[in-house]
């Protein structure tokens, strides 16, 4: 443990920690754009202490209050965001360090998710179209070891043809890939950034099962409108370029779902298509 931080932990309890060094891109022009700081895990709270030079107070997150987590990556930048239905900590580090720290967000995530039964007796079935390599990679990288895909819906990136004034020109869409796991959450991965289909992203976020609220696919003359609720706000929404129904399909077995997760979690009867 760095040295500046011994008087902030010192009377502190937990069992794992990460170090997150300060923005190191501009030393010698301007202040750093984000602090040093450490993040501290126990039985049932989550600790953010910044560098007591960047005068912040500490943060302590109860494990049960958190409703959405987001992790991402674009190059060498990285994010990691905590959701409380107050507060969002957003946290930004160099993904040069993020082997270890993917081992620390997985333990936060399996000791935040660990509350309730798991889902079972569903087929691991993926509406939409096969996965492509980007979505594959991207999959396998946000799934613990022992976590399995109970069901999911997939839309690939593509490119439109659209108009401005008299001149064609073409318009990426983002992926989306979602997926109902053995872990007791629902986890949105994509390509999207602040609006923008991103070559080179990698977004995750998950959100306890327990929280699904509703699934619903809009019809739109060239779409679907596709919106997800939960009970804890902040809805996930994306538009889906397919003419066919699977994503109807999809809504209809993930409101199956929520409408079982309101209960014990118990065994899910799988929809038929």
């Amino acid at each position: 443990m760095p040295a500046d931080f011994r008087t902030a932990v010192q009377d502190r309890t937990f069992d794992k920690g990460i170090f997150l060094p300060q923005d190191d891109t501009s030393w010698f022009t301007r202040p750093p754009k984000y602090p040093a700081r450490l993040l501290l895990l126990s039985e049932h709270c989550l600790s953010i202490i910044a560098h007591p030079s960047a005068g912040l107070p500490a943060t302590d997150l109860a494990l049960d209050e958190l409703v959405q987590l987001e992790t991402g990556t674009i190059l060498l930048h990285g994010w990691i965001q905590f959701s409380t239905p107050t507060a969002t900590h957003h946290l930004i580090y160099n993904t040069r360090a993020d082997r270890c720290l993917d081992e620390f967000i997985a333990a936060v995530r399996r000791r935040w998710l660990r509350a309730a039964g798991n889902i079972k007796d569903m087929s691991g079935k993926v509406f939409g179209q096969e996965l492509e390599i980007k979505f594959r990679n991207l999959l396998r990288y946000s799934l613990d070891p022992d976590e399995e895909v109970l069901l999911g819906y997939y839309m690939p990136p593509i490119e439109l043809l659209a108009r401005w004034l008299i001149f064609p020109r073409i318009q990426s869409r983002p992926g989306h890939l979602i997926v109902l796991t053995s872990g007791n959450r629902l986890l949105w991965l994509k390509d999207e950034h602040r609006g923008r289909c991103e070559r080179y992203a990698g977004i995750a976020i998950s959100v306890p099962v327990w929280l699904l609220d509703s699934c619903a696919a809009i019809k739109r003359p060239d779409r679907y409108d596709f919106e997800i609720a939960f009970k804890s706000g902040a809805p996930w929404r994306f538009s889906v370029y397919d003419t066919r129904s699977d994503c109807l399909d999809f809504s209809q077995c993930l409101n199956a779902v929520a409408n079982n997760a309101h209960g014990d979690l118990g065994p899910v009867i799988e929809c038929a298509r």
